[in-house]
């Protein structure tokens, strides 16, 4: 597998679900620092990690950021979803 350029032509040649995989697994590791620095149990932080990153939670998420996104983020957050 060749490593990703950093040019619009390639980004933009990458699959929408591709986008959605790696953007879920950057989301969940902003989640789980978040959590850590918060501090707690690894059990306790596991269980609301996952709350926060599965489909439902992320769903209302982006009920609540779409309208303060332009419309060329906007775009990109439909690709990807």
């Amino acid at each position: 597998m060749e490593p990703l350029q950093n040019d619009k032509k390639a980004l933009g040649e990458i699959s929408s679900l591709n986008l959605a995989y790696i953007g879920d697994g950057v989301y969940e590791l902003m989640v789980r620092e978040r959590l850590l620095r918060q501090g707690g149990r690894v059990r306790d932080l596991h269980t609301l990690a996952v709350e926060q990153v599965r489909a439902e939670a992320q769903a209302v998420a982006a009920d609540r950021l779409l309208p303060l996104l332009t419309e060329r983020e906007a775009a990109v957050y439909r690709r990807g979803r």
